[in-house]
């Protein structure tokens, strides 16, 4: 079966943000384009939308109503915006995590592995990050459904 040509993931041409395009018969490749889009901020260049937009294509849409529930207050955007605030992930590796259930034909749980470079005028830190998601297969794609823990 072939599937249709992925859709791009969005992001603003002057925003760092750069979301690698997802293979969506691979869920390895899915869920490493989501965490990148879903952990990675650039307020400078952003709006507070630009979020939920990159993470869309990649997610079922319940998981996208709660993500768009849960975005930073107007207050909380602005104060990231004024201390020039820039987290970016850079995916190191997904595996299967221990313990969870074994992969089947519709789901899958993944663990993903980043670093984080964060950015301010105050200086640049890196710290290793990650979450623990779980993809649904939707239709021929695979697309994350879930963030169990981070």
């Amino acid at each position: 079966m072939t599937l249709p040509p992925a859709p791009a993931v969005p992001t603003p041409g002057n925003s760092l943000v750069r979301v690698p395009r997802p293979n969506y018969a691979n869920p390895a490749s899915v869920a490493a384009a989501f965490f990148t889009a879903w952990a990675s901020t650039d307020a400078i260049h952003d709006t507070q939308s630009t979020f939920l937009g990159r993470c869309a294509p990649l997610v079922t849409p319940a998981l996208r109503r709660q993500l768009a529930s849960n975005q930073p207050s107007q207050a909380e955007w602005q104060a990231m915006r004024r201390a020039w605030l820039v987290s970016l992930v850079q995916v190191q590796t997904v595996t299967h995590p221990a313990g969870a259930p074994p992969p089947s034909r519709t789901v899958v749980f993944l663990r993903i592995y980043a670093q984080r470079v964060t950015t301010t005028p105050a200086g640049r830190t890196t710290t290793s990050d990650g979450g623990t998601v779980q993809l649904n297969r939707v239709r021929g794609r695979w697309l994350v459904a879930g963030i169990l823990f981070w």
